[in-house]
């Protein structure tokens, strides 16, 4: 079985054997395999994966109460919140976001100009 690293997700097999299960391979003959990861989305919203927060923010700028999902470990950006909603910024996440397995922490300015944000496991420097 494939296994990524921390900050990247498994989305395939090639060559011998394609899809996303089991890998099974007749060795009657050379063989090759390829296990394709993809990096894992920086932010979540629901099923929907962003490659920053600020980009998830802009997607749900209409929708009060949101929470969007971050990945657990650094993430150096600006952000800033302008719009008369609330959000949850919800850290922490391993790379598939199936569990919270640390901490998310914030590289840069996060400003608040309007609206609410709620914080969990999240960290501002």
């Amino acid at each position: 079985m494939a296994t990524s690293g921390g900050a990247s997700v498994f989305s395939g097999w090639s060559g011998a054997c394609s899809g996303t299960g089991n890998c099974p391979v007749t060795l009657d003959a050379d063989r090759s395999v390829t296990a394709t990861f993809t990096a894992a989305p920086r932010a979540r919203v629901g099923a929907t994966g962003f490659s920053s927060i600020r980009s998830a923010y802009n997607d749900v700028a209409t929708l009060n109460s949101a929470v969007i999902k971050l990945l657990e470990g650094l993430q150096t950006e600006n952000v800033t919140f302008g719009r008369n909603i609330g959000v949850t910024l919800d850290g922490g996440y391993n790379a598939s976001y199936s569990a919270v397995t640390s901490k998310t922490t914030i590289n840069g300015r996060v400003e608040i100009q309007a609206g609410t944000v709620r914080v969990n496991r999240v960290v501002v420097k």
